[in-house]
C-alpha cells in the first residue's frame, strides 16, 4: 500500500487534465480541474452533479460471416452506488424492448449478509435451434425451430463464512413461453409456456487473481406437459425436475503493468437435462466458445479459455481469447465425445466526450462436429 511511487504517481494525475474521485461519506465526487496562474492544472471545489451517480450511453452493431450486418442497436445505463443515502446499489439498464434492473444492499441489516434482487425483461424471442447427428453429418432441425421468450427475476443472498471465502444461495424464477417459427412442423408439439423455478449454492474462494465457484442447482416446471415429436422421443415427464452442477476456476496474472494474462477452466454436468435444460455452447453460453451460436447442446463438458490483454500507451487495449472445449450429448450426437475451438480478437480505444470504443472478431476455428450450419429437416 502506497509504494515509494505512489506520491509522484499521485502528484501526476492532480496535475493532469483527467478526473479525479474523491471519497465522501457520501460517496465518490467529481472534483472540477482547472488550471491555476502558471498553466498547471489543479483539482478545486466538486462538479456539480450528483454522488455516486454514473450515467452511461451503450450503442452496437453486429456483422455475421455472411458480411450481412445485423440491427443495431442503443441503450441507456444509470448506476447509483448511494441510493437515496441507504448505501445500498441501484442499477437500470435500457434497451427498446430490454429492461433489466438490479438492487442490492451489501449490509443488510447491518450485517455482512449481501442481499441483491435483479429482473430482466425481454418480451422479444430468441431463435432456439437444435442441432442433431443426420445423414452423417451434425445439421440444423429446421422443423423443430422454436421461438423462446425468457422473463426472470433473481434473488442472491451471500455471505462471507470467512476471508476470501463466499458463500451464496440463488433463487430464480424463469417464465417460458413457447411459439412456432415458419418452418416449424405441424406434427411438432409445443411445450407448454412454463415458469421455471430453480435454487442454487454456491461456494466462492477469492484471493490474489484466482477464483474458484463451485455450484449447485436444482430446478423444477410448472405443467410441463408432451412436448415435441409424435413419436415421443423428446418428451420424458422425469425432466419435469432436473439437476445442474458447475466448477468454475479463474486466474489473472499482470506481468506487466498494462497487461493481463488469465485463463479459465470449467467444467459441467446433469441430471435428467432435456433440450431447454442442457447446456449450451457460445459466447453467451456455459460452454463460452466463441464462433457458435445457440443450438449446439450438452450434458457434461470441459472447457479452457485462454485469455491475453495489453494497453498501448494507456489508449488503446488490445485483447486477444482462444477457447477450446470437450463435451457429450449422446442423445443428439451418438456417445462419443466433441470438441470445439474458437478464437476473439478485439480493441478498445477511448474516443471524445468520454467515449469508449470497442470492435471486435469472434470465429470458430474447428469442431469435430459435422458441418454444424446444414439443415437436416
Amino acid at each position: 500500500i502506497n509504494a515509494p511511487r505512489f506520491v509522484d504517481a499521485r502528484e501526476k494525475v492532480f496535475t493532469s487534465p483527467h478526473e479525479v474521485l474523491r471519497e465522501t461519506p457520501e460517496g465518490f465526487e467529481r472534483l472540477k480541474k482547472v488550471k491555476d496562474d502558471e498553466g498547471n492544472w489543479v483539482a478545486t471545489e466538486p462538479r456539480p452533479g450528483d454522488i455516486g451517480v454514473s450515467r452511461l450511453l451503450v450503442a452496437g452493431w453486429a456483422i455475421n460471416d455472411d458480411l450481412e450486418p445485423g440491427v443495431p442497436f442503443v441503450g441507456i445505463n444509470y448506476f447509483n452506488y448511494n441510493f437515496r443515502g441507504t448505501g445500498n446499489q441501484f442499477n437500470v439498464a435500457w434497451a427498446g424492448p430490454f429492461l433489466n434492473v438490479f438492487w442490492s444492499d451489501p449490509s443488510l441489516a447491518d450485517t455482512r449478509t449481501i442481499l441483491a434482487l435483479e429482473t430482466r425483461l425481454n418480451p422479444i424471442g430468441k431463435n432456439d435451434r437444435r442441432f442433431v447427428e443426420g445423414d452423417g453429418k451434425i445439421g440444423d432441425v429446421t422443423a423443430e425451430r422454436l421461438e423462446v421468450t425468457t422473463q426472470t427475476v433473481t434473488g442472491t443472498v451471500a455471505y462471507p463464512v470467512a476471508v476470501y471465502h463466499t458463500l451464496q444461495t440463488v433463487a430464480n424464477l424463469d417464465y417460458l413461453r413457447f411459439e412456432r417459427e415458419d418452418e416449424t412442423a405441424g406434427s411438432f408439439t409445443l411445450p407448454s409456456d412454463t415458469v421455471e423455478a430453480s435454487l442454487s449454492l454456491n461456494w466462492v474462494y477469492a484471493q490474489a487473481g484466482w477464483r474458484l465457484d463451485l455450484g449447485a442447482q436444482g430446478a423444477v416446471r410448472t405443467g410441463w406437459e408432451f412436448w415435441g415429436k409424435p413419436d415421443g422421443s423428446d418428451y420424458d415427464p422425469d425432466h419435469e425436475r432436473f439437476v445442474r452442477s458447475s466448477l468454475i476456476l479463474n486466474k489473472t496474472i499482470y506481468p506487466r503493468p498494462l497487461d493481463r494474462l488469465g485463463f479459465r477452466i470449467a467444467a459441467f454436468g446433469g441430471k435428467d437435462l432435456d433440450r431447454f435444460s442442457k447446456f449450451e455452447l457460445g459466447e453467451f453460453g456455459a460452454g463460452r466458445i466463441n464462433g457458435y451460436g445457440s443450438g449446439i447442446r450438452f450434458d457434461r463438458g470441459a472447457f479452457l479459455d485462454l485469455n491475453y490483454g495489453v494497453s498501448l500507451k494507456r489508449q488503446v487495449q488490445l485483447d486477444f481469447t482462444l477457447s477450446h472445449g470437450r463435451f457429450e450429448n449422446e442423445e443428439d450426437y451418438g456417445p462419443d465425445p466433441h470438441w470445439a475451438t474458437g478464437a476473439n480478437v478485439a480493441v478498445g480505444f477511448s474516443g471524445p466526450w468520454n467515449s469508449y470504443f470497442r470492435v471486435r472478431v469472434t470465429g470458430g476455428l474447428g469442431t469435430s462436429l459435422e458441418d454444424p450450419t446444414t439443415s437436416v429437416g
